[in-house]
């Protein structure tokens, strides 16, 4: 059983924009967490990104059906796309 640990850093919809990057409506939440804390995907599916990124350092998107998962600025990556 994995213990959760994060808390939601930017909550779904409106928002005040934080800088000229930042949309002022936000299509998710954002939970942060320590460096180092593993990562559970929220629901099963295929990864279909796993790379760095310069908005969102490393990242991961996993797609189930027409829905995408994307977990940004993680400090590793410890999966990949399957070919």
């Amino acid at each position: 059983m994995f213990q959760l640990n994060g808390w939601i850093s930017s909550e779904f919809g409106e928002r005040e924009p934080s800088s000229s990057i930042v949309s002022a409506y936000h299509k998710g939440i954002d939970i942060a967490a320590n460096t180092g804390t593993s990562i559970v995907a929220s629901t099963d599916g295929k990864v279909i990104i796993s790379k760095y990124s310069s908005s969102y350092g490393n990242y991961i998107m996993i797609e189930n059906g027409e829905v995408r998962t994307v977990y940004a600025h993680c400090s590793k990556l410890l999966v990949g796309v399957r070919r």
